[in-house]
């Protein structure tokens, strides 16, 4: 059986005049939006060619980034998308793609990166010496936090785990080298990430 291949893009959500997200704004009222604005640029056939694939799997509120899971090839399709859709729920938005990947792990390490470097730029800018403690407090707390619910969707589960037992129900090996999430934090910590 053959898997089937998709592309996850992350975007970030730009509101007027940098306010804050809207606590009304959530994934169906995006997909909705999304739809509809690939109705309007590519009319029936790019609405069908897509529709099936067309997933928003997840939006943070808090950091305005949006994880959108589409087939294969078109990806550009849907950037292109991004630029004409203008609000969400009456709200005027912009979204731009940042990351295209072939996997949601690859999407969340570009975020953490993405996320590192605009904090870093950010300190940088400042020229209030109290200001810039807290942030560098914050960029230490940053460092040493588990991301491991960061794509935490509502079954529970960040990823689907691969199954470990044979056709008789035993367990052939135990997971030792910790989840991917504890992973990342380390190499975070130290540095190489």
């Amino acid at each position: 059986m053959v898997r089937k291949k998709n592309r996850y893009l992350l975007a970030e959500v730009l509101f007027e005049s940098g306010k804050q997200a809207p606590s009304n704004l959530n994934e169906p009222e995006f997909y909705k939006e999304i739809r509809d604005a690939l109705q309007i640029g590519f009319g029936d056939y790019g609405l069908g060619l897509v529709k099936k694939s067309l997933n928003v799997r997840y939006f943070m509120e808090d950091t305005c980034m949006l994880l959108v899971r589409i087939r294969r090839g078109a990806e550009s399709m849907l950037s292109n998308v991004f630029l004409t859709v203008k609000s969400v729920c009456g709200v005027p938005v912009t979204i731009v793609t940042k990351h295209i990947s072939g996997s949601i792990r690859c999407a969340q390490k570009y975020w953490i990166k993405y996320s590192r470097r605009k904090l870093g730029s950010t300190l940088r800018s400042i020229t209030d010496p109290e200001e810039k403690t807290a942030l560098r407090q914050k960029l230490d707390e940053i460092n040493k936090t588990d991301f491991s619910d960061l794509f935490n969707y509502k079954t529970g589960n960040s990823f689907p785990k691969a199954s470990n037992k044979t056709n008789s129900g035993t367990s052939k090996t135990k997971n030792k080298g910790g989840s991917f999430f504890q992973k990342t934090s380390k190499m975070a910590a130290s540095g190489n990430l």
